[in-house]
């Protein structure tokens, strides 16, 4: 097994050395949280949503796992409702799109394993559009990996599996230390071809499958269709990537530690990547560590973005070479710091700077739950050092208000996208209970401040 240190260690923290980790979490912006798919285009304002913020409620606990922007502009959230998928489509100043689904939303149920404490409902994990417009989300339960394609009007798909559905059994297994084990499909990426490529946990490995443009296993990929990868420990891929050559990279966690795989396009380990296709990263700040997200730069840079903790909460930033070797010229800026929870979520601007977003949840010492939900966006320049041209010193930290002095609690935060013009996109899941929670959009200009 590869195992590369992740550079050097923090001091004067008040605690022992650890590695130092991208993280910081400095501004604080009220805002007032709006309506359902509430919208101000009445206003004549070009900003988005209500007061910058967008609520959508389906009916039931509602989270949104993840985002794609088509190109005009519309944005598609990805999530679940209950146990159901749920997606959403909304106009590019934040409005539900009337000519999607009912009203703006689309709900699909999957007759899977009956949700367990190891395997809790999931939904749709991830989003992807292909070039025809039509649009594929992935999920599901226990060890299904759980597949739904769209048409643009958010109809299913017909043509796709089995009346726009696929359901593919990788034999993942439950862990006893592990809540997250068995969760479906947590990835899912298009190539060019139209061939559709999905990745989450196996038989305690990496797993991935590809399907046909019809929803078919591809049988030239893997064994069968499917790749599993065995870094010897209990490992599970978060995150997928496609390199332009066609090379496929997953990322995810090995026991406490980053992991990553290269793939050639048959589905075979690249022995060009780290030792044999594969790399580990350790350690990684805290003692338990995962690789949740993937972004890769022009020139093949890889970079990784997920959370340390669960002692000291922090976002971890690791950029890789293209042949898989930590990027030295990448500067670790920032140290552990107990606002936040890591990060979720990472995309790349156009001009290369490194956005990473994530929940900041004050934690009470004395009672050992959250007492304060925040939103937290951090950027990044190209070197690994925080942008100071972005909110306060590099980032900006967002509380949501119900109105007032009534703040939205169970916050969650699980994807980030670039619009254009630099705007962010972020979204994830927040309510009074967790019986409430509805789909949540927060979108920023470039300079981090709320776009309302």
């Amino acid at each position: 097994m590869d195992r590369v240190s992740l550079g050097p260690y923090a001091s004067g923290t008040g605690r022992p050395g650890r590695p130092l980790l991208l993280l910081a979490v400095i501004a604080v912006i009220p805002l007032v949280a709006a309506a359902c798919g509430g919208g101000n285009a009445a206003s004549g304002r070009a900003g988005f949503g209500t007061a910058g913020t967008v609520h959508t409620d389906f009916g039931n606990d509602d989270n949104a796992n993840a985002l794609a922007i088509q190109p005009d502009g519309k944005i598609i959230a990805a999530g679940r409702s209950g146990a159901a998928f749920a997606l959403a489509r909304y106009t590019r100043d934040g409005r539900l799109d009337p000519s999607f689904g009912t009203g703006g939303k689309v709900i699909t149920t999957f007759h899977l394993a009956q949700a367990t404490e190891s395997a809790p409902p999931r939904g749709a994990a991830d989003v992807a559009i292909e070039a025809d417009g039509k649009i594929v989300a992935a999920g599901g339960r226990g060890s299904d990996f759980a597949l739904a394609r769209y048409l643009p009007n958010g109809r299913l798909d017909r043509t796709f599996g089995s009346r726009g559905k696929v359901v593919t059994d990788v034999r993942a297994r439950p862990n006893q230390f592990d809540a997250f084990w068995e969760r479906g499909a947590n990835a899912v990426a298009i190539q060019p071809d139209g061939k559709i490529i999905a990745a989450g946990a196996g038989p305690q490995n990496f797993a991935l499958a590809r399907y046909t443009r019809d929803g078919r296993l591809d049988r030239s990929f893997g064994s069968g269709g499917e790749g599993f990868t065995d870094f010897g420990a209990e490992d599970y891929a978060e995150a997928l990537a496609l390199q332009a050559d066609g090379k496929i990279i997953a990322a995810g966690r090995s026991f406490t530690t980053f992991a990553l795989a290269r793939y050639l396009p048959d589905g075979h380990l690249d022995p060009s990547f780290g030792k044999g296709g594969k790399v580990v990263t350790g350690p990684v700040g805290d003692d338990y560590n995962v690789a949740q997200a993937l972004a890769l730069q022009p020139d093949g840079k890889v970079i990784a973005a997920g959370s340390s903790g669960p002692r000291f909460p922090a976002i971890a930033l690791a950029r890789y070479t293209a042949t898989g070797q930590l990027d030295q010229s990448f500067s670790a800026e920032g140290e552990a710091n107990d606002l936040a929870n890591g990060a979720n979520a990472v995309a790349l601007e156009r001009d290369g700077r490194i956005v990473v977003a994530g929940d900041a949840n004050q934690i009470d010492r004395v009672t050992g739950g959250p007492t304060v939900y925040r939103v937290a966006v951090l950027r990044y320049r190209r070197n690994g050092r925080l942008d100071p041209t972005f909110g306060n010193r590099g980032s900006v930290q967002t509380r949501v208000e119900l109105g007032p002095r009534r703040y939205l609690e169970n916050l969650l935060v699980t994807a980030v996208a670039i619009q254009d013009a630099g705007k962010i996109v972020v979204a994830g899941g927040s309510g009074r209970n967790l019986r409430s929670r509805d789909f949540l959009l927060i979108r920023y200009r470039a300079n981090g401040s709320i776009d309302s």
